[in-house]
């Protein structure tokens, strides 16, 4: 617990986090609950169950003024892969402030302290957000590329099962499949686990379970098939409205993938060799490639080498990023 220091007769905000006192769960979901105008049918701790890992309760961060929860921050410390090379990253959600607290300037003070306390064991921050202009003040950018394409209703081949040992198997083993082409959260066997006891998302497979999708999760991502066999066009039909996929269809919507922010550069140009690649930034603007240097803006760093506009050259050596509607916070 750490008092931050406020003038002389000023409320004194406390800095918490859910490890040190668990009994303030329901109390910090329900503020958040509050702020994303949850229905009384759903849950923001099941939705979210990365977050709320034992191993992750410590960086559910909020405030506390006389007992009360102020302001809430979630991260999840996790990692990209690709080529079995993690990047160790750190996803934000679970933002909320309280109403009676808005408009003072707590929530500038607590998300800087945050970013700085996490920045050294940072490649990215990544981040999901329907108001992407408040967060360009910390350098939060658009990345990444999502089509989003119309389920047409016909006689559906997939139904929605209760996972069994052999849908388990096939969903991490085609999900890790995924790796080869694109740059994925890292699912450990935590990871798992947890997904299995927990998820809110529906679990739709074939008769002979040689497929699978994830539809919906909860109050979030209602209708929308956000994962599937090859995180390609559904070969199949299934009870959702709108499919999501990394692929580029010029025919269809697109969406970004979330908002990113560049952290500690080290971590990050370790990652760029171990992957093979011979991107470096020696700063958050000088771009590396061969033995050509670009000074750009950091937007166009983030999304030339992470998406919608790839350098085609480093595409070639740095995929796609792809986080799934599961790991999404």
């Amino acid at each position: 617990m750490v008092s931050l220091p406020k003038n002389k007769g000023e409320e004194v905000i406390e800095y918490k986090n859910l490890k040190e006192f668990p009994e303030k769960k329901a109390d910090y979901c329900s503020l958040i609950e509050q702020a994303f105008k949850y229905d009384d049918y759903n849950s923001y701790e099941k939705d979210f169950f990365p977050l709320f890992i034992d191993k992750n309760l410590e960086h559910c961060h909020y405030l506390e003024i006389d007992n009360d929860i102020a302001a809430t921050i979630a991260l999840y410390k996790t990692h990209l892969i690709y080529k079995d090379k993690l990047l160790p990253v750190t996803f934000m959600g679970g933002i909320a402030v309280a109403d009676q607290y808005r408009g003072h300037g707590i929530f500038k003070m607590f998300f800087s302290k945050l970013l700085n306390q996490y920045h050294k064991e940072t490649a990215l921050f990544i981040l999901w957000t329907g108001d992407p202009e408040i967060y360009q003040a910390w350098e939060f950018f658009p990345f990444g590329y999502i089509s989003e394409k119309e389920v047409i209703k016909k006689a559906k081949n997939l139904n929605s099962v209760t996972i069994n040992d052999q849908l388990k198997k096939l969903i991490e083993s085609q999900y890790k499949d995924n790796a080869l082409n694109n740059v994925i959260h890292h699912r450990d066997e935590d990871f798992w686990s947890n997904f299995y006891s927990h998820s809110t998302a529906k679990v739709f497979t074939d008769d002979q379970q040689t497929k699978y999708a994830l539809c919906s999760k909860g109050f979030d991502l209602k209708n929308i098939c956000h994962e599937s066999t090859g995180l390609n066009s559904p070969d199949f039909q299934i009870e959702a409205n709108s499919f999501w996929s990394p692929e580029i269809d010029n025919d269809v919507a697109g969406r970004y993938m979330g908002q990113m922010k560049l952290s500690n550069l080290d971590l990050l140009n370790q990652w760029f060799k171990d992957i093979g690649s011979s991107v470096q930034l020696s700063s958050k603007s000088t771009l590396h490639f061969g033995q050509e240097v670009f000074q750009l803006e950091q937007h166009e760093v983030i999304q030339g080498i992470f998406g919608p506009s790839w350098f085609e050259e480093i595409k070639k050596e740095v995929p796609p990023i792809w986080i799934g509607g599961i790991d999404s916070i």
